[in-house]
């Protein structure tokens, strides 16, 4: 069970998902994104391996375009009033 509610997650969440990964199998990669509604998601081939040690950099292009959509943009809510660390997403996808 996740230590937060993940439907409480309010800000645009991107998955790149090893076929292969053990740490983080697909079919859990999948139910977490299931249930945070990510905007994008996408399995590559190989495993965790390829990402922490770059062993591929296939997934890249698809990273940046997911970049991209929010360059300039800010994330944070203004409401905090720079309190780091204690609040939630503003420009997320919409629930």
């Amino acid at each position: 069970m996740p230590l937060i509610p993940l439907n409480t997650i309010d800000c645009p969440v991107a998955f790149f998902v090893a076929a292969d990964d053990m740490l983080c199998p697909p079919t859990d990669a999948r139910w977490t994104a299931d249930q945070i509604g990510v905007e994008f998601y996408q399995t590559y081939p190989g495993d965790h391996d390829r990402f922490t040690a770059g062993t591929s950099l296939d997934y890249w292009s698809d990273y940046r375009d997911f970049m991209a959509l929010y360059q300039g943009q800010s994330l944070v809510d203004p409401d905090l009033k720079g309190n780091k660390g204690s609040g939630r997403f503003g420009k997320g996808k919409k629930r």
